[in-house]
This record gives structure tokens, C-alpha cells and sequence, in this order.
């Protein structure tokens, strides 16, 4: 990923997380929490790469994540990528198991 796009993949990150209920993170090791249909996902975005894992492993597998069989991590590395493209490819992946927003 170039240089300027990776701030842009942080911030942009961040702001559609809270747009689509992540809240801090109690335990500090990750930046937010989700609430998702199969549980919770930890995640903090970086400069170059969006960290998640999930909190329960047995439910993401099998749900159909292809997450780490024991640690539950589920990270997305795009360093071809432009930040758009990777926050897309991040967004599409999640998407499917978000809780329904009410207004």
C-alpha cells in the first residue's frame, strides 16, 4: 500500500466501525468490539492492515470464516491495495454477519 493511503485506511476504518456499532474495547488489547451474528469481533485498524479476531472460534468456522482454527484471528493484509480497496474487501467480508441497525 502507498504511503498516503495508509492514514487514509486507519481513519476511514475507524469512522465506518462507529458507524456500524463498534464500540471501545474493554479488554485493550484490540481497539474496538462488534457485536456480530456469530459474536463478538475484536478489531483495530492500523495504517496498513485491519487486525480482527474472533471471540468465539467454533461459532465464526462454523459460520464459514476463514479465520485462524485456534486464535480466531481474521485479518485482512492488502499491501497492493489502496486503502479503499482494502476497507472495501474488509466491508463486504463483515457485512453479512452485522446485527440489524434500528434508528
Amino acid at each position: 500500500m502507498q504511503r498516503k493511503h495508509k492514514t487514509i485506511l486507519k481513519q476511514d476504518a475507524e469512522a465506518y466501525l462507529a458507524s456500524i456499532g463498534a464500540r471501545p474495547s474493554p479488554n485493550g488489547f484490540y481497539a474496538f468490539v462488534l457485536p456480530t451474528t456469530i459474536g463478538e469481533l475484536w478489531i483495530t485498524p492500523y495504517d496498513d492492515w485491519i487486525a480482527c479476531r474472533w471471540a468465539n472460534v467454533d461459532k465464526a468456522r462454523a459460520a464459514g470464516m476463514d479465520c485462524n482454527p485456534y486464535s480466531g484471528k481474521w485479518n485482512f493484509h492488502c499491501a497492493a491495495a489502496t486503502a479503499a480497496a482494502t476497507l472495501h474487501y474488509f466491508q463486504a467480508a463483515l457485512t453479512p454477519f452485522l446485527l440489524e441497525q434500528t434508528p
